[in-house]
């Protein structure tokens, strides 16, 4: 056998390669194990990406705005249902047409869709949507989302609403405008009729004078509806506004009792007007006030029978006046206790006839009292008369300037 010196290379195994060491066999278990699991992980966040996109395109497809996506040439890449419905057709029709309309990202506008429905022989419809607008990407490439939301709507009605408005205040114009006229020659006629109960120019025979004093009393109670009008007109209108003066109400409590005591003593009605004996100062509207005391009164009066009418004024709590008018009327059912004060509405419509009323009286109480920051409330019940209670600040504040 030859000798082997230094230098000498290891035998070759009867196949012809180098033995493998230990390590090597290790190290490439380790990496097929790294390269199984890197690609089992891959495999799950696929998976949660597609179940991701899907839940994504779900939650978009069933989005209550429309949602479009067009791409940098202006041509639709994707359409949600809404979209569909709004602009009408399926998607084969959106899907590579033209959007037509400017996509400035950032920016709200309004856009004019002309929809033709969801079946072909439907009519083409204008609608109107409002459209935002962002900068995204699809499949890769810069595009807009369009996000539009259909305001058709609600942009007739706020057109309704603004013809109502339009036909409400033409209407209380022209209510103010007849109602300001015929107090003009129904002052005068009521200056002429107490003229002539005076004597002036001369003295009148005993079987006119209770003729005059009708005319007198019917020119008033005339007035009292005129002037009624003429505050649900204003009111109507949003043409009043509160000047505010420091009075007694016991002076307006007089003044009211004045002008409503001949049409209670037409009706056999006793009219008691109960104040402290100390002034109750106040700083408000005195006209709103006079106007609210009288509405009241008169409705008192016109809904009693028989029996009387008290007026009262009081001193409230924390800084408050109270004014309350009670009758010994015909009441009110309580069921009908929370329309009263409706425009126009009565119990028993009827009663405009026989009593010759606007239907306007509380309706024009509760917006004036408003105006004063207080507040009315009524205890009623059928056949057992009324009372409403009126309850003031004794101090108002000043209206801000215009």
């Amino acid at each position: 056998m030859p000798h082997m010196g230094r230098g000498s290379r290891a035998p070759l195994t009867l196949s012809g390669h180098i033995d493998e060491r230990p390590f090597d066999v290790a190290e490439r278990s380790r990496l097929e194990e790294e390269l199984y699991r890197v690609q089992r992980e891959l495999a799950s966040r696929t998976h949660d990406l597609a179940r991701s996109t899907a839940r994504f395109r779900d939650v978009i497809e069933r989005n209550a705005d429309a949602i479009v996506v067009v791409d940098g040439d202006g041509v639709i890449r994707f359409a949600n249902a809404k979209a569909r419905e709004l602009f009408g057709g399926d998607q084969d029709d959106l899907l590579g047409t033209s959007f037509g309309f400017p996509l400035v990202s950032g920016e709200t506008t309004e856009i004019e869709v002309r929809s033709r429905g969801s079946q072909p022989d439907y009519p083409v419809e204008q609608r109107i949507a409002e459209m935002r607008v962002v900068d995204s990407e699809w499949e890769g490439a810069a595009a807009c989302l369009a996000t539009l939301r259909d305001i058709t709507e609600r942009r007739r009605a706020e057109q309704h609403e603004r013809q109502l408005m339009r036909e409400n205040e033409g209407k209380a114009n022209l209510l103010a405008v007849v109602s300001h006229d015929l107090r003009t020659p129904l002052t005068a006629i009521i200056g002429y009729a107490e003229l002539l109960e005076m004597g002036v120019p001369e003295a009148l025979p005993a079987s006119a004078q209770q003729s005059v004093q009708r005319i007198r009393t019917a020119g008033r109670h005339l007035l009292y509806l005129l002037n009624e009008l003429l505050s649900f007109a204003r009111l109507d209108g949003g043409r009043e506004e509160v000047r505010i003066e420091a009075i007694d109400l016991r002076d307006l409590a007089a003044d009211v009792a004045a002008v409503m005591q001949p049409i209670a003593d037409t009706r056999a009605l006793r009219l008691w007007v109960r104040v402290p004996n100390e002034p109750v100062m106040v700083a408000t509207d005195p006209d709103k006030l006079r106007q609210i005391l009288l509405n009241l009164v008169g409705n008192a009066v016109k809904y009693t029978p028989r029996g009387e009418v008290e007026l009262e004024i009081a001193h409230g709590e924390k800084q408050h006046v109270v004014a309350r008018v009670r009758d010994t009327g015909v009441g009110i059912a309580a069921e009908h206790l929370a329309r009263i004060f409706e425009p126009f509405w009565q119990v028993d419509p009827t009663q405009r006839n026989r009593d010759a009323g606007t239907g306007l009286g509380l309706s024009v109480v509760q917006r004036l009292v408003a105006m004063l920051a207080g507040t009315v409330h009524v205890t009623s019940a059928a056949n057992a008369g009324s009372t409403f209670t009126v309850t003031l600040p004794r101090r108002l504040p000043q209206p801000p300037a215009r």
